[in-house]
């Protein structure tokens, strides 16, 4: 397969980045529900293309309702779960890592959401280890971890001489 072919003469790491629009007003589960549907459309299509899924990253949203939910966030305990299950449940074991987005999170949702992923990821489930993963976890936030520097930066001259003193 020439995809296949081409990606491994070149020695590149296919990241897989399926798209969840996090627009409109969605719950968490209807996000999660649809996120399971692309996931798995997205390693059948691999596999079709005999794509050595052990080289390659995910970088997937979290399960979170869209920015337009009028109704009540969900807690770091309540994404980490739904994050987690539907990873679970969609992403082949030989996907050696998983790199979050933020999709839509402030700097503090995202990274609170993020270190209770890594909690419950690491924590198992007893004995069975039900709840351990196969995959190595991390983050991509570049624009959402500067968002309040570069806001307090543009603010005023004041303000970015105390951005820049730290």
């Amino acid at each position: 397969h020439p995809f296949s072919l081409s990606l491994k003469a070149a020695k590149l790491v296919p990241i897989v980045e399926p798209e969840v629009l996090i627009e409109g007003d969605h719950s968490a589960a209807a996000f999660e529900e649809v996120t399971g549907r692309v996931l798995t459309a997205t390693y059948a299509a691999l596999a079709e293309a005999h794509v050595h899924l052990e080289g390659t990253l995910l970088k997937p949203q979290m399960i979170v309702p869209g920015v337009d939910w009028a109704g009540p966030r969900p807690g770091p305990g309540e994404t980490a779960e739904a994050t987690l299950r539907v990873l679970r449940r969609h992403v082949p074991p030989a996907v050696p890592g998983i790199v979050f987005l933020s999709g839509g999170q402030s700097e503090v949702e995202a990274t609170r959401n993020l270190a209770e992923i890594n909690r419950v990821a690491s924590e198992g489930s007893g004995p069975s280890g039900r709840n351990r993963h196969p995959w190595t976890l991390s983050f991509s936030f570049g624009r959402s971890l500067q968002a309040s520097v570069l806001q307090i930066w543009s603010a005023s001259v004041l303000a970015r001489q105390r951005a820049a003193a730290g």
